[in-house]
């Protein structure tokens, strides 16, 4: 879990957020490509240079409002209930459970269905 906050933490630093929010998550989930789960769904839109893009076009009206980096709620929640070893399922939950992630995906035109079935077959290939 440590290397993922780090990553998330980066991710966030990048775009000047304060907050590790669920998008930055997921752009450190993509990031890392020796976990295996992004091949599946790669071809299907989900990469990191897609979801980047939509993080980048986000306004945040507490940017710069404070000098510390924090995790938002909705991450504590989620880290709370994922299975750092199983990368395919924890991008799973970040989809599922978070309504921002949801919206930069369809955003960016990402069909959700598609993305979720690929991730299921890795969890399916992984037991």
């Amino acid at each position: 879990m440590h290397q993922l906050l780090k990553h998330a933490h980066q991710e966030a630093g990048r775009f000047n957020h304060k907050y590790i929010r669920t998008e930055h998550l997921l752009l450190a989930l993509l990031h890392d490509r020796q976990l295996g789960h992004n091949q599946a769904v790669e071809p299907l839109g989900l990469t990191y240079t897609t979801i980047e893009a939509a993080v980048g076009s986000l306004r945040c009206p507490i940017c710069a409002a404070e000098d510390t980096m924090e995790l938002s709620a909705a991450a504590k929640r989620i880290l709370e209930q994922i299975d750092m070893d199983k990368p395919a399922q924890m991008m799973m939950q970040l989809i599922h459970s978070s309504s921002m992630v949801r919206k930069l995906l369809a955003d960016s035109q990402i069909d959700l269905h598609r993305v979720l079935d690929a991730l299921q077959d890795v969890n399916e290939d992984i037991k």
